[in-house]
């Protein structure tokens, strides 16, 4: 019942985020209850590092620093291929 909660309330966040951008062509549309559902459910597992069924400020900070680390290095990797190929 706990992580229900949780993540009821993930998907109440995701809605009003869907709702804020409004008609988007990067969204799949239209944003169907079982899609905030599987987004949000997603999102939880992605979040709950420790997976005790919460997550916390610490969980939150530690994942968005991940995936912005992993972004950044993608980018350098690109940028490289980049200019390996112009090299050629």
């Amino acid at each position: 019942m706990f992580i229900y909660k949780k993540i009821k309330t993930l998907e109440t966040i995701l809605r009003s985020l869907y709702d804020l951008l409004g008609p988007n062509i990067y969204i799949h549309q239209p944003v169907t209850d079982e899609t905030v559902e599987q987004h949000s459910a997603f999102l939880f597992e992605k979040l709950d590092l420790r997976h005790v069924g919460s997550i916390n400020l610490d969980d939150f900070e530690k994942y968005c620093l991940r995936v912005c680390i992993l972004e950044l290095s993608i980018n350098y990797l690109f940028y490289f291929l980049f200019l390996f190929r112009m090299k050629n």
